[in-house]
């Protein structure tokens, strides 16, 4: 059985029917750029037919790029090479269409070139996707979280033709919440809706949702999209990288949406995306939550340690106080060891005070009164003469205090406490049987050197200081040791010790001072405490309290206070001063007892903290009954606000807990004085 006969290669009718049949656009000119032959997918283009296209030029079928056209094919006649360019035409048009043609000479029998053949691509489609990606890509390239979904949101929109877009983060199987919606201002960031009954239900499955037209007649109950007035839905999940849904991207449109291939696939890219940004965000949502839960634990276990040291404190103070008190009590005939018990207690209460107040300044409810203008060497002696008794006498106490240091402008209840942790913490860090603490004060001009040599500097700048040191004989401390010691909770002594110098950095950055710190293993430790100085005349030296016998001032005083030891003590101190007294447990019963012997009491001492009314509101009722009613409040808490508020309301004045019975009667004779009120009988 014979084949039947190929055509030859030259064939014209095999060669006619390859061109006719292709659906890429064909076309030859001779060198003059006229059409001698063009393909149906060429001839398609155009509006007339085939015979009136023949002969034709660029110049007549495409006027906007026909000089674009010319200079390619000149390059392929003159050289004879081949080329492949790309060419918009109708750039402004909505049928504009992008085609990549290869150009090659066309020779004639004798080898000559005749003219130019070429083959085009419509590539329109292509270059359409690669633009979508590369804005998709330029604008959520550089962004991340909240920012990344609503550039993304706006993005997709655009580049696919959506009029909205909406990506979600699901909360659980029935409800999801809002990361980003375009355009912004129809979706609040945040906001929670429920999936049920929508064409996003199956998507938390995982699935994609497509409907392309009649959405609402589909969902009717769904109030977006007749919101949206939306007739199409698109909805692809966002997944992490084990594949559990995490969300999902919606788009929306008032028309028909039909996604084709490349379109659906620029949208699987970027769903992949947005799902390892969510992914991301989650997890570093679980980090910050566990970062947080172990703050909470080590601060529990810090406040822990802090509890344990300050009850050890405390416990050695209350041994003190009560050990005393029953020597005085057993050396009755023996007036010597009486006082010496006394001064003990004395010295142990207010250490106990001390520690009340670092209390108060952690849980942030001490706030520094207004400074004075003190000499430090004065302040210093003062502290050191208290408490040198509870110095070892192993150990030297050496003081250096210069008598002509300039004025500070400080609060001298705080440097007082500076500087007697500082001296104490100072021998507590001798080891052996014996060594030296050493106490100074001076001068320095603190050159730019200087300053940044200190560990702490909040506002000093270049010029004299005023300083306060003192050096130890003690261990001393390594270099990692060095950098924990403003830490609250360190400590270098047994665990749970004290309140560390944390108190001391906080009170030199409420003074704008600096801190020094010198030290070596086995070979001590100096602290320097550097402050401003005040450029002001030296202080008004106090006027000396009254002698005990002047101290009193004969009238009535209410005392206002929920504690019984604190109401019998007053009670019992003003009463050997020769006042009259009146008590009160509460509120309630203070305003009743004042308007009983409202014309016999002279000032009311309030506490600020009291249950059920506390001393402000109590105050404030006092006042209706009389609007001149002079109160003295009482309060643990050292507090700036306070004492604004005492100028504002009219309150006397504040006294601050625990107080002596020589500050107390001395404050309440000197407001009776400045207030020129009349005693009360």
């Amino acid at each position: 059985m014979s084949l039947p006969q190929r055509p030859s290669i030259g064939h014209p009718d095999l060669l006619q029917h390859i061109i006719e049949g292709a659906s890429d656009p064909i076309f030859v000119k001779d060198t003059e750029g006229r059409y001698l032959h063009m393909n149906s997918a060429e001839a398609s283009a155009f509006e007339s037919p085939l015979e009136e296209l023949l002969g034709q030029t660029d110049k007549e079928l495409y006027p906007d790029q026909h000089e674009e056209i010319q200079t390619i094919e000149g390059h392929v006649l003159e050289t004879g090479e081949t080329r492949v360019d790309e060419t918009d035409f109708r750039p402004d048009s909505p049928d504009q269409k992008t085609y990549s043609t290869c150009r090659f000479p066309w020779r004639n029998r004798a080898g000559r070139i005749a003219g130019v053949i070429g083959i085009a691509r419509d590539v329109t489609e292509g270059r359409r996707r690669e633009k979508t990606l590369r804005v998709l890509m330029e604008g959520t390239a550089s962004v991340t979280g909240d920012d990344f979904f609503r550039s993304l949101a706006r993005h997709l929109t655009e580049a696919l033709g959506a009029r909205h877009t909406l990506l979600s983060e699901f909360v659980d199987e029935k409800s999801a919440r809002v990361l980003a919606f375009w355009p912004a201002e129809l979706h609040q960031e945040g906001s929670i809706y429920s999936l049920v009954g929508t064409p996003c239900e199956k998507v938390v499955r995982g699935e994609v949702r497509c409907y392309p037209e009649l959405a609402q007649e589909q969902f009717p109950d769904v109030q977006l999209l007749k919101q949206l007035k939306a007739e199409s839905y698109f909805g692809a999940p966002l997944k992490d990288s084990a594949g559990k849904t995490l969300g999902h991207i919606c788009m929306f449109h008032e028309k028909s949406l039909h996604l084709d291939s490349e379109s659906l696939s620029i949208i699987s890219i970027f769903a992949d995306r947005a799902g390892a940004e969510l992914e991301r965000r989650r997890s570093e949502r679980a980090r910050k939550d566990l970062e947080t839960q172990l703050q909470h634990a080590r601060k529990l276990e810090s406040l822990g340690a802090l509890t344990g040291g300050i009850a050890h404190d405390f416990n050695n103070i209350l041994t003190g106080i009560l050990g005393n008190a029953d020597l005085a009590r057993m050396s009755q005939k023996d007036p010597a060891v009486i006082q010496q018990c006394i001064d003990t207690i004395t010295m142990a209460s207010l250490r106990a005070s001390e520690l009340c107040q670092q209390l108060l300044t952690y849980a942030g409810k001490a706030k520094g009164l207004p400074k004075k203008r003190v000499q430090l060497s004065k302040l210093a002696q003062e502290m050191v003469q208290m408490f040198r008794v509870t110095v070892p006498k192993t150990i030297d106490l050496s003081v250096d205090l210069r008598k002509d240091l300039p004025v500070i402008l400080i609060d001298d209840s705080q440097i007082g406490q500076l500087i007697m942790n500082l001296v104490l913490n100072a021998a507590e860090s001798i080891r052996g049987p014996s060594g030296t603490v050493s106490v100074s004060t001076g001068t320095h001009y603190c050159t730019q050197t200087d300053l940044q040599r200190l560990q702490v500097n909040h506002g000093l700048k270049e010029g004299v200081c005023v300083y306060f040191r003192v050096a130890d004989t003690g261990r001393g401390m390594d270099e990692s040791t060095a950098s924990r010691i403003f830490d609250p909770f360190f400590s270098t002594k047994f665990t749970g010790r004290g309140l560390g110098l944390a108190t001391t950095l906080a009170t030199v950055r409420d003074h704008s001072g600096g801190i020094e710190v010198q030290t070596q293993p086995e070979k001590g430790t100096v602290f320097t405490i550097l402050f401003p100085i005040e450029q002001a005349p030296n202080p008004t030296l106090a006027e000396a309290p009254a002698p005990p016998g002047q101290l009193g001032s004969i009238g009535t005083v209410l005392v206002v206070d929920d504690e019984r030891v604190v109401r019998d003590m007053a009670k019992s101190i003003l009463e050997m001063r020769e006042f009259r007294v009146l008590v009160a447990p509460d509120g309630p019963t203070a305003i009743e007892v004042f308007r009983q012997h409202q014309d016999k009491i002279s000032i009311v001492l309030l506490d600020l903290m009291m249950p059920g009314m506390d001393g402000l509101e109590v105050f404030e009722k006092l006042r209706i009954l009389d609007p001149n009613v002079q109160v003295l409040l009482s309060t643990g808490y050292r507090d700036q606000s306070l004492a604004d508020q005492s100028q504002e309301k009219g309150f006397a004045g504040i006294l601050e807990k625990p107080y002596r019975p020589v500050d107390l009667v001395n404050r309440l004779r000197l407001l009776l004085q400045e207030k020129a009120v009349e005693p009360k009988l």
